[in-house]
């Protein structure tokens, strides 16, 4: 995987974090790759995208405005999740700058946020 790219500092943050389902802020939308992103097609019910081919990344998206639900669902059948946000810059196109802004877990689901 290529350094610099999106998928790379995901997986950077996965690997501090291997247990949990990460959720990464990009937009409007918070994405997952890889086996995060089959949990959540499978236990959250979100579609994948991305792709078809077989050296496709499996990725998924979850619309802002649904990230609640995705946490109950998530934490309903025991998983912890990982919150990776970006800072919103003037610049579209600029590379972004991603810290861990929270987690949730099975007994506490509401995001401890650690910013």
């Amino acid at each position: 995987m290529k350094e610099g790219t999106l998928n790379s500092e995901i997986l950077k943050f996965k690997s501090r974090f291997p247990r949990e389902v990460l959720l990464c802020r990009v937009r409007d939308f918070y994405e997952a790759i890889v086996f995060d992103a089959c949990i959540l097609v499978e236990y959250v019910g979100l579609n994948p995208f991305g792709g078809m081919r077989s050296d496709s990344i499996p990725k998924v998206g979850c619309p802002i405005v649904n990230l609640r639900q995705t946490f109950d669902d998530l934490t309903r059948h025991g998983f912890s999740v990982c919150i990776v946000e970006e800072v919103q810059g003037p610049k579209a196109r600029a590379r972004k700058i991603r810290f861990i802004s929270g987690h949730a877990h099975l007994g506490s689901p509401y995001v401890f946020w650690t910013c």
